[in-house]
């Protein structure tokens, strides 16, 4: 997904310190960087800083020149800050072995269907003593642009009121891009839909602490209760839900921006 992909950043970052630091994270999975939009270019990435309803709003100049390239036939994908994390998280799940050669050590990942989700699952077995940490990325399926904001509210209320009951220590960060900006590569089993013109696709990431045994050992249920309501209310598109240890690499990396956001909601 990353690996061989030029990628250039425009406009300031939410999650990584620095352009520096986002496309030394792409060169960690084998990606390259550019300054400038060209025909060579992979993904423009648009920081979540730089207008947080840039699918509205007036364009930068780069967004307009990759607009102008894609309309010649050239592959670019302009994507939001919030996808490239995604991509980067998905891209390190897929290369990563936390447990050395033995992968037996490794939790397995369950796939499901529940009405219109699909779902992955991977949570890690406790420990004595050792903390976890929960990730749960949903991405809807393309919304008409009018019910988009309304499913934005929905969903987030949802995982709210599960997490702020179960697990105090965590955050929840919702987002809407324009949904011809699918990446395509959590679409899951089920084909390809291709979107209409305004639609707009939900990403909802949710990040929580499981400090004590009896947090750990409900988490299951908590994230259950999170799908059978995404279901219950008619939503379509696709889950993935890890549960780390924090002191594996995943789970240091996820703690880490868990307490970052906590801070800066402070």
């Amino acid at each position: 997904m990353i690996k061989g992909k030029l990628f250039c950043i425009t406009g300031s970052l939410e999650n990584f310190s620095t352009k520096k630091a986002a496309y030394e994270e792409i060169a960690k999975r084998g990606g390259h960087a550019t300054k400038n939009i060209n025909v060579a270019c992979n993904y423009l990435v648009l920081g979540a800083k730089g207008s947080p309803n840039y699918s509205l709003a007036a364009k930068g100049n780069k967004q307009c020149r990759a607009e102008e390239l894609i309309e010649r036939g050239c592959d670019i994908k302009i994507i939001s800050e919030e996808m490239l994390l995604a991509l980067l998280e998905f891209s390190e799940e897929l290369a990563i072995s936390e447990w050395g050669s033995n992968t037996s050590k490794q939790p397995p990942v369950e796939k499901q269907t529940i009405g219109a989700l699909e779902i992955t699952k991977s949570i890690a077995i406790p420990k004595n003593n050792v903390r976890q940490v929960l990730r749960i990325r949903y991405e809807t399926s393309p919304l008409d642009r009018n019910d988009a904001d309304v499913i934005r509210l929905q969903t987030k209320k949802i995982a709210k009121s599960i997490l702020a009951k179960n697990l105090p220590t965590h955050s929840i960060r919702t987002s809407l891009t324009p949904a011809e900006w699918q990446i395509g590569w959590s679409a899951g089993e089920n084909e390809q839909v291709i979107p209409e013109d305004n639609q707009l696709i939900l990403f909802c990431r949710v990040a929580a602490l499981l400090d004590t045994p009896e947090r750990q050992t409900t988490i299951e249920s908590s994230v259950d209760t999170f799908v059978d309501e995404l279901n219950a209310n008619g939503f379509a598109g696709t889950v993935s839900i890890r549960v780390w240890d924090e002191f594996s690499s995943l789970g240091k990396k996820e703690l880490n921006r868990l307490f970052k956001a906590l801070k800066k909601n402070n």
